[in-house]
């Protein structure tokens, strides 16, 4: 068990210094509308790396206003900083380091991630506005949804989203929303739930 753990860890090792070895190769640059969303996700990798560094050291600084702002922008990002080995969170960050550079296109899971995070933003942000009505509920967040932009719910995501779905937003099945943003997040890339899970947790 432990031979195979040292196996998987100097693959993983050797994969993030061929990656840093990329990033100082000559590459046009990346049209910035294809930079901005793996950008975002760096940071979050850079924070999750940092707020983990600190914990290590023993630092006395009170880490909850940042984990509240990581987990407010990039909703799952606590559940990433709990269970993530740290050589998987520096391979993702080196990973997304050349594709911000545009050493490498971006892999399906930062694909999957960007998506994830924007639909379950877009989830929180209903669940929300439910709390200031008092009639219709489902009625008047589509009314909202139909007629402007709903802050932090960006991109296509939200389009197609019908009764059903608000209820199904509002009241989950087992009371978890994360299987009903896999299917939506699956479903819009053309892959199976369990992918999009993978490309976010462990468990």
């Amino acid at each position: 068990m432990r031979s195979r753990r040292r196996t998987r860890v100097a693959r993983v090792s050797l994969r993030i210094a061929w990656l840093r070895w990329t990033l100082g190769t000559s590459m046009p640059a990346p049209h910035p509308a294809m930079q901005t969303a793996p950008m975002a996700l760096r940071e979050k990798y850079r924070e999750i790396k940092r707020l983990r560094d600190e914990h290590t050291s023993g630092s006395d600084a009170d880490p909850k206003p940042r984990m509240k702002a990581l987990a407010q922008r990039f909703p799952g990002a606590l559940r990433e900083l709990d269970e993530l080995p740290m050589v998987l969170v520096e391979l993702r960050l080196a990973t997304l380091e050349a594709v911000v550079t545009g050493a490498l296109p971006a892999p399906e899971w930062v694909k999957l991630q960007i998506g994830y995070h924007a639909v379950m933003r877009f989830a929180l942000r209903i669940k929300r506005m439910a709390r200031s009505e008092r009639h219709d509920r489902v009625g008047a967040i589509l009314r909202q949804l139909a007629s402007e932009r709903i802050e932090g719910c960006e991109g296509s995501h939200w389009l197609g989203i019908d009764r059903a779905e608000i209820e199904t937003i509002l009241k989950p099945e087992g009371g978890r929303l994360n299987p009903w943003v896999y299917r939506r997040v699956a479903n819009s890339h053309g892959v199976e739930p369990e992918t999009v899970r993978r490309a976010l947790f462990l468990r």
